[in-house]
């Protein structure tokens, strides 16, 4: 066997390894761009979900205020959970009498996003003045 033979085999083999190489870099670069748009794509979905739990508690809120007059006995009546459709999403309303002030619970959740909303209302004046509106991770009272 000549000297010669064996080169042409190595500069086969040289080659063969660089496109081995430049196939396992793109590969590697293509699965992060990849993986990184999925998880864009979830954090987005996962924003969204969250944003329409809130609009419908908010949304429920409001509904109990403009249904149930603060200053009537209708409020302090009512017995238990109030079910409400909001933009197509469902939410629970809770209306609480405690003393001088009135409160509204209302809590939604989509997928697996819970938004819950406390809006105590102060009786003790002549008009009903919103005292705090905010929202909890769980209900007090």
């Amino acid at each position: 066997m000549s000297p010669h033979a064996a080169r042409p085999l190595k500069k086969g083999f040289i080659a063969l390894i660089t496109v081995l190489i430049i196939t396992a870099v793109s590969v590697i670069i293509g699965t992060t761009v990849v993986m990184k748009s999925i998880s864009h794509a979830s954090m987005s979905a996962s924003e969204l979900y969250s944003a329409k739990a809130w609009a419908a508690a908010n949304g429920c809120v409001e509904y109990a205020l403009g249904q149930f007059s603060l200053s009537s006995t209708t409020f302090t009546t009512y017995p238990g959970l109030l079910s409400q459709t909001v933009g197509g999403t469902l939410c629970t309303i809770t209306l609480v009498a405690s003393g001088n002030s009135k409160v509204i619970k209302a809590s939604s959740t989509v997928s697996s996003f819970v938004r819950k909303l406390q809006v105590t209302v102060a009786t003790n004046t002549p008009q009903s003045v919103i005292s705090s509106w905010q929202e909890v991770g769980d209900f007090t009272l």
